[in-house]
């Protein structure tokens, strides 16, 4: 039997080997060392599965509670609100050998090209690594979400400097659930449970694919990562961000309740454009530095710059067709990768719908 205590947290997880359904693995909360349980049929290791999950289960509330308790406030000085392992899906780039996993093959839907590929991958070259015998691989990762971040770690940390150094950490203001649910198109028998984020950065969009062994799992991380996010909107409150627009330097400032702020960086900050949420009609970004937002009026209008543009529709309000959007001269060139702001602000408008009641 496992003990999951002290805030040592242990994880159980029906094993990926050649005879998934009779073998069970536990692995040390440090990722050292592993048990693997052959069960005599698929019956009595679901049996065990279920028994040592649940009990790994009913612990948690005590490990958060002495876990916040030793670590004085929490990762970074907030509050942990929730922590699991889950089991990562691997990724990586074509050619690259994942320790432990193999070596990541060529995107299988051609044509596969040194800028991209035809996949629906974020990013280009990124694909999931499959062993030789074709299998997908996942790896374990500790997932700690506060009030703030969202933090993964490759075993648990046993000290204040370990949490205050995760393998990854995101904000959740930047980041979604892109999905969760069944890993296949159709449920089946023995199909994997996972639930993906994506993360807007400086790099541009970080995407995560994790996998999870009972549908209450499932339920409970989709609910944390939901309400998680939208509680850091209302915390943050506000973001700003330098950027150019028209060849003058500029601020825009985004706010949970007020809307969007295009005002001078020099010469007091005088106001040069004030917009609520409800006048914004559409926004885009190039994926490399320019942020464009559609306001409706003759100022304010989308900018479309070629194939690389993409449209974003806000909830609630019917799209365009190309052949009724402006070309102005202006737009905001934030001087890096739009995509945190662009994710900060569908978090935003995220938040207030469902504040509303209009999103359930």
């Amino acid at each position: 039997m496992v003990v999951w205590g002290g805030g040592h947290a242990p994880r159980c997880t029906p094993s990926q080997r050649p005879v998934p359904r009779r073998l069970i693995e536990l692995h040390s909360p440090d990722s050292r060392n592993t048990l693997i349980l052959r069960c005599k049929d698929t019956a009595t290791a679901h049996s065990w599965f279920t028994a040592l999950h649940a009990n790994i289960t009913a612990l948690l509330p005590q490990v958060l509670a002495e876990l916040n308790a030793t670590l004085g406030g929490g990762a970074g000085g907030r509050e942990v609100k929730h922590i699991a392992w889950l089991a990562e899906q691997v990724r990586g780039r074509p050619g690259h050998t994942v320790p432990g996993v193999g070596t990541v093959r060529r995107c299988p839907q051609p044509p596969y090209k040194a800028g991209g590929c035809s996949c629906p991958s974020p990013r280009p070259h990124l694909h999931q690594a499959r062993l030789d015998g074709g299998r997908q691989q996942w790896r374990p990762v500790l997932m700690a979400v506060t009030e703030k971040d969202l933090l993964l770690y490759d075993a648990m940390p046993w000290t204040r400097d370990a949490w205050a150094s995760p393998c990854h950490s995101y904000p959740l203001v930047a980041t979604r659930l892109v999905h969760s649910g069944s890993g296949r198109r159709s449920p089946s028998l023995g199909s994997d449970l996972t639930f993906a984020t994506r993360t807007g950065s400086r790099q541009g969009i970080e995407m995560h694919v994790f996998r999870v062994e009972t549908h209450r799992d499932l339920s409970c991380w989709t609910r944390v990562l939901v309400q998680g996010c939208h509680a850091a909107a209302e915390l943050i409150k506000e973001v700003s961000v330098g950027c150019t627009l028209g060849g003058q330097e500029v601020k825009l400032c985004i706010h949970y309740e007020g809307g969007f702020t295009v005002c001078r960086e020099e010469g007091g900050g005088s106001v040069l454009f004030r917009y609520p949420y409800e006048k914004l009609k559409m926004s885009a970004d190039d994926g490399i530095r320019t942020l464009y937002l559609d306001f409706g009026g003759p100022e304010g209008e989308l900018v479309r710059t070629g194939p690389r543009t993409a449209r974003v529709v806000v909830p609630g309000v019917p799209p365009r067709s190309d052949a009724a959007l402006a070309f102005p001269p202006q737009a905001l060139d934030l001087h890096s990768c739009p995509k945190p702001i662009v994710f900060i602000l569908h978090t935003f408008l995220s938040a207030k719908v469902t504040r509303m009641g209009l999103l359930v």
